[in-house]
């Protein structure tokens, strides 16, 4: 009998995960016209490209993707490659998105192709993706364009069963039917490459070729530690059809997934949706592909998305069924009834049944964690404001009581003057509190601020955690209303481009880490001073902070030799992150200068000899004109 846990049964995230776009020029009339890219662009795109291959590096272009995420603005440079791949000329991309571009000679008349990143779309959805795309391209080269869908994998997360327990093995147990024949299942997560789709068909070889042989590698690995087994044998993927065919579909351990690809940005937007933080969550994913919309007639992107219910009701009515074993004995499959799971996934893009609701709490605790990790300090601030106005309100206070004994103190006759005298002084005696409790908790607030003023950033975080726990609910609500921004949206943006930074960042520390070791491991003894050049005896045992120096030279000498300068490497490698954009980086090197690698500063030294043998010539010559010229450009 099969087991549904007992954890809230929950659809936890829902969308497009990857949309790929075609555009094609239109005419007036709207209509694709079969106009090929204008020779002035491709020459500016073989331009980049040639730059790119010279160098032999990946370059900035002029084309900049920007969107908005609430009221906050995201811009990155596209970075073109050094090689295109059939059938694309040129290759350009950035953290966001993909875009390949052709002459637009192809069948179809397709200049280009945007892959929007699956990040993108769970922060903006597709309709602004595509806007910005559009955007990006008119731009670049002022035409309008016919957006084409030609890819799209849906998608939802669900929390409360694990698919892992079923048995399809078993052709009489088998739960499932489908139009498709083709499956299997197998022990690991899917590979980047089948997520992020749109490959060729040598590519699909070439996957299903590696697909096996982790299979392989898994199961000797299993042979010799009979201990992982029980991990590692249980079922991580079902696939339904193959990845080349028009539908086809994957049930996977979403959980397992982000862990083996560093995905954890996926966590905030399950907890939005109501996860409880700690159940497995998997994934229930269909792909369309241009030869399935074909059959439909389904042509345009924002049609396609339009038409998301229905492909979802299709997908999950009519394509794949999942049925409950134990309500029926008939031994006809295709009559039993829908599995009450399977009944859940099946409303998961209705609109009358929104079976992905926002989850108040989960939003709150993700407003919490962006305003702790963005500003600490303003949490402390305000949290410690708070508490010492709560404080002081109680300090310095008049009751009721003592108010009215004020009215009555005075029992001589009333006059005109004396009413205005005794309003003055009621006033002043009501705000007198107030006052004081603002300079109390202004001395204590600089107290604060003055005792926080070197503390480092992992401390303030911490500082503020306990701060924070120290709020009632309403003060909590009053400091995040303060401090967070109004659209969630833009709560969920920043939280998932911060997780992506930091796994990217925890990547390439531990690669660092293991490098640095082996650099030392490699070293001669006697080049690090483990050993004494002298008498050749060791005088020290390996030491973080002595051999990192020693690599930090190693660092400095290899810069030299290829004639690179640290803070401008550090400033591209920003750049190709998307943390800046082209425009923003010279306007760094405009206000703070750049450091010149040797074989600049030897240019600029030529220049300006030419320049002074220039104005020594002028001296027999014309000296008035050369060399005032001579003056101004030195």
């Amino acid at each position: 009998m099969l087991l549904i846990s007992p954890v809230e049964l929950k659809v936890v995230n829902r969308g497009p995960d990857t949309f790929f776009v075609n555009f094609k020029f239109v005419g007036s009339d709207g209509r694709p016209n079969g106009q090929p890219l204008p020779d002035h662009i491709a020459n500016q795109l073989d331009a980049w490209q040639k730059t790119a291959r010279k160098e032999h590096v990946h370059v900035p272009t002029d084309l900049t993707f920007t969107y908005w995420a609430g009221e906050q603005t995201y811009s990155q440079t596209l970075m073109m490659r050094e090689h295109g791949s059939s059938p694309w000329s040129w290759l350009l991309y950035s953290d966001d998105i993909k875009i390949n571009l052709s002459y637009g000679t192809l069948k179809g008349n397709v200049f280009c192709q945007a892959r929007f990143s699956s990040h993108l779309l769970h922060m903006i959805g597709p309709e602004q993706s595509i806007v910005a795309a559009e955007a990006m391209l008119h731009e670049f080269i002022g035409e309008l364009f016919h957006q084409q869908a030609s890819e799209v994998h849906l998608c939802i997360d669900l929390q409360g069963f694990d698919f892992s327990t079923l048995c399809i093995h078993d052709p009489d147990r088998f739960p499932f039917v489908s139009r498709v024949t083709n499956i299997s299942d197998r022990p690991l997560p899917p590979t980047n490459e089948e997520q992020e789709g749109g490959l060729s068909e040598r590519d699909y070889a070439r996957l299903q070729e590696q697909i096996e042989q982790d299979k392989h590698a898994l199961e000797q690995e299993l042979l010799l530690q009979p201990a992982l087994r029980t991990t590692h044998q249980r079922i991580a993927t079902l696939d339904f059809g193959s990845h080349a065919s028009d539908i086809s579909a994957q049930i996977y351990n979403k959980t397992l997934e982000i862990k083996k690809h560093q995905k954890q940005w996926f966590e905030p937007i399950w907890l939005s949706n109501g996860w409880n933080g700690r159940s497995e969550i998997w994934r229930l994913e269909f792909r369309f592909k241009r030869a399935f919309f074909n059959k439909y007639d389904l042509n345009e992107a924002f049609t396609v998305i339009a038409m998301f219910e229905t492909l979802w009701k299709y997908a999950t009515e009519e394509w794949l069924r999942f049925v409950d074993l134990e309500q029926s004995s008939d031994s006809n499959t295709s009559r039993l009834p829908t599995h009450t799971v399977w009944e859940l996934v099946q409303q998961a893009y209705s609109v009358q049944h929104d079976t992905c609701t926002a989850d108040p709490a989960g939003e709150q605790e993700n407003r919490i964690r962006q305003v702790i990790q963005e500003k600490p300090l303003q949490v402390i601030k305000q949290a410690e404001y708070i508490r010492i106005d709560d404080e002081l309100q109680h300090v310095f206070c008049w009751s009721d009581d003592d108010l009215f004994q004020l009215v009555r103190s005075g029992e001589s006759p009333a006059a005109w003057s004396r009413c205005l005298l005794s309003v003055a002084f009621l006033t002043y005696v009501v705000e007198l509190p107030s006052k004081l409790r603002m300079t109390e908790a202004g001395r204590q607030y600089a107290a604060l601020e003055e005792s926080l003023r070197d503390v480092s950033v992992d401390v303030l975080r911490d500082l503020a955690r306990s701060a924070l726990a120290g709020l009632s609910p309403d003060q909590l609500v009053e400091l995040l209303d303060h401090l967070s921004p109004r659209s969630f949206e833009e709560v969920r943006t920043r939280l998932v481009k911060r997780d992506r930074r930091m796994a990217k960042l925890d990547s390439l520390i531990a690669l660092l880490a293991g490098t640095f070791r082996s650099a030392v491991a490699l070293a001669p003894p006697d080049e690090i001073g483990e050993v004494s050049s002298i008498t050749g005896q060791r005088v020290r045992q390996p030491d973080l902070y002595s051999d990192a120096l020693w690599v930090l030279r190693k660092i400095q000498d290899y810069d030299k030799k290829k004639e690179r300068v640290y803070c401008e490497e550090v400033w591209k490698k920003r750049l190709a992150y998307g943390f800046v954009t082209a425009l923003q980086l010279e306007e760094e090197r405009k206000y703070y200068g750049v450091d010149l690698a040797p074989s600049d500063w030897s240019e600029v030294n030529t220049i300006f000899d030419e320049l002074r043998s220039k104005g020594h010539r002028s001296k027999n010559g014309n000296p008035e004109t050369d060399s005032d010229n001579f003056s101004d450009i030195a």
